[in-house]
């Protein structure tokens, strides 16, 4: 029982893990000093707070971001602001990600073995690694909001299994943190309805009344404290001006059912995640008689796969461009593109898609037909999920699985068709967690062979597109600043989003007078933030521009071009 206790508690998946990121990392070197994606808005608001000591969030962003920024702004006021130190914070975030992935299996008595293939499976994931390199959201909101379901299930451990569910401490513990995430990224607080529905829905099921009554007043408790730290948000955000339209509209449409989105959204993500869980799905022990329930459930996978792939072709744009709904895999946009990770946001590239790297169609059509074939893979989760006797097991599967679906609801109602591909990382992390429990070393070495295989395919597809990711991001930034040294004003320089964000956003917004420019001061060919485009990065020489210098990135996942600092004629 002792060793049996030890190995439970052992914390060698969660270092191992961390040690397979940390390898990635150097692989990546992620050092630059550059916003990256949207992460230019809260690095902006974390400089403010440190500097001023007021949260001010701008409209253009959606996700609460107080949390992250009161984390972070210590640390700029020790060592100084830096975007690299941002990134580093997230860095650290993300390796108690997989502490709090970890605690959660071992507190479900999964098996040391699954426990190493669902820290793996979390490292190897593009989103995972690509959101702990940037200074985005995501991970501010997510890990903690993990951490409070860590919380949760080792408390549930050490509870009798007649007995109230967790006691009074841990459970305003769990409340306390969840409603914290809500700060972060609002529906990182989905966690603490999809802890209570894996903790009672047995109990009703089984109709235990009598520890429903017990339990009852430590869950009002932690109830009472998560709604209320939540509902503090909204009203601290009404009185300091930080309730903007980015994310009332998409909390407007919250319960707006759209069918039709909620069925591309569903059928786009059963082909994401089972790309992403094909390396642990591998080591699900193959029923040797599937039963109905588990073929309907794989059959409506497939289905709704197909039906996802059907209405892209009606739905969505050019594959390459910047539309949120491309007609082939990779369907949805932000992080995975054709072919890299990262979005290329310099105007031209960013919205014709014709100067950046690139497979050919037949490549992602492979890919997309072995995924589709991956399919069937689900079929031993959904059996091993009817099978299943095991309390704890049972109670990580439901966790799992209503934290997969809550997430999912949450951002496809709210953002339907515009919706990107991180969104779907919770629900990535939902379901690593419910197969855990099925997950068994096979006795032959044939599937053991194809899990490794998808994994190092999975692992070389990340590790490169963030590397090609960071360093056209370095060529990008160079021009910039080669260009501020040579004396152009970055409201006269449209180098692509996050510099214009970075850079040149409080000039935009305070429509402040242009000068040096080269002809008249407008923004001819468009873009992010722009007033006047006399100079501009792009992946290409444009018509009525020269070159002025180029950057050739060094490029790992594909054939890419250099970038080029021209200026108008």
């Amino acid at each position: 029982m002792r060793d049996t206790a030890r190995k439970l508690l052992s914390p060698r998946p969660a270092l191992g893990g961390a040690l397979v990121l940390g390898l990635c990392w150097i692989l990546v070197r992620p050092a630059g000093d550059y916003p990256l994606n949207d992460d230019w808005l809260y690095a902006r608001a974390t400089k403010i707070f440190a500097e001023t000591g007021h949260v001010h969030i701008d409209n253009y962003a959606a996700p609460s971001a107080v949390g992250q920024i009161l984390f972070s702004a210590p640390f700029v006021k020790v060592f100084g602001f830096s975007h690299s130190l941002l990134r580093a914070l997230t860095m650290a975030l993300a390796l108690g990600g997989l502490w709090a992935l970890d605690a959660i299996a071992a507190a479900c008595e999964v098996t040391l073995f699954a426990r190493w293939v669902l820290a793996l499976a979390v490292v190897i994931n593009p989103l995972y690694l690509y959101l702990s390199t940037t200074y985005m959201t995501e991970l501010y909101g997510w890990v903690p909001a993990m951490g409070s379901a860590a919380i949760w299930f080792r408390a549930r451990r050490v509870q009798p299994s007649n007995g109230p569910l967790v006691g009074l401490a841990d459970a305003i513990a769990v409340g306390a943190l969840a409603g914290a995430a809500f700060w972060c990224r609002q529906f990182a607080a989905l966690v603490f309805p999809a802890l209570l529905v894996s903790g009672l829905w047995p109990i009703v099921r089984l109709r235990e009344w009598r520890r429903l009554r017990e339990s009852a007043p430590m869950l009002l408790a932690a109830t009472a404290l998560f709604a209320l730290i939540v509902r503090a948000w909204f009203a601290w955000a009404r009185a300091t001006g930080n309730s903007g339209a980015a994310f009332a509209d998409p909390a407007a449409r919250l319960f707006r059912l759209e069918p039709s989105m909620t069925l591309f959204e569903a059928g786009s993500m059963v082909v994401y995640l089972t790309a992403f869980l094909a390396p642990a799905l591998l080591w699900l022990a193959w029923p040797p008689r599937p039963r109905w329930g588990a073929l309907a459930g794989t059959a409506a996978l497939v289905a709704l796969a197909f039906l996802a792939r059907r209405l892209c072709q009606t739905l969505g744009g050019p594959d390459n461009g910047a539309e949120h709904v491309h007609q082939h895999f990779p369907y949805v946009g932000n992080v995975l593109y054709n072919a890299g990770i990262g979005p290329v946001t310099m105007q031209e590239s960013y919205y014709s898609g014709a100067a950046r790297p690139h497979w050919s169609p037949l490549a992602w059509r492979s890919i997309e037909c072995a995924i589709f074939a991956a399919l069937v893979l689900w079929l031993p989760f959904f059996q091993g999920a009817i099978e299943s006797r095991a309390p704890r097991s049972r109670e990580l599967v439901l966790f799992g699985a209503a934290l997969a679906a809550l997430n999912f609801f949450a951002f496809s109602q709210a953002f339907q068709l515009e919706s990107f591909d991180r969104y779907y990382l919770a629900s990535f992390l939902g379901f690593a967690l419910a197969i855990a429990p099925f997950v068994a070393a096979p006795k032959g070495r044939a599937r053991a062979a194809l899990s490794a295989a998808a994994a190092l395919a999975l692992l070389a597809f990340g590790v490169a597109g963030v590397h090609d990711e960071f360093r056209w991001n370095d060529a990008r930034w160079m021009l910039v600043n080669r260009a501020r040294a040579a004396g152009v004003d970055p409201s006269n320089l449209q180098a692509g989003y996050e510099p214009a964000g970075w850079l040149s956003y409080d000039a935009w917004m305070a429509n402040e007078p242009l000068q040096a420019c080269a002809g008249p001061c407008v923004c001819i060919r468009g873009g992010f933030f722009c007033r006047d485009d006399s100079y501009r990065i792009e992946m290409e020489v444009l018509p009525g521009y020269r070159a002025v210098v180029m950057e050739t990135p060094s490029y790992w996942l594909a054939k890419g071009p250099p970038l080029f600092l021209q200026m108008r004629q």
